[in-house]
């Protein structure tokens, strides 16, 4: 049997182990950062795929880590990694 999970869209990320999800960040956090732009990155879906022992993330271009001239909520990794194990 195959398992698709979305993990993440747009700024909210479900967590299957305890069955939460969490929003990261707000459009209007963006919005101010990016003085009215966006940056589309953080914003990117995440899935992960399960067949019997193989499992496949997939989660293009979301953010993670930076240096101090980015926000805290731009690391959308390191929660989608708690989130897909």
């Amino acid at each position: 049997m195959v398992h698709i999970q979305n993990i993440k869209n747009n700024a909210t990320v479900w967590n299957p182990y305890r069955n939460e999800t969490k929003v990261l960040f707000a459009a209007g956090d963006m919005l101010n950062f990016y003085s009215g732009g966006y940056n589309e990155n953080p914003l990117s879906m995440a899935l992960k795929f399960c067949y019997g022992k193989f499992d496949y993330y997939a989660g293009a271009d979301n953010t993670g880590l930076q240096d101090s001239s980015v926000p805290s909520w731009f690391d959308v990794e390191t929660t989608i990694a708690r989130a897909v194990g």
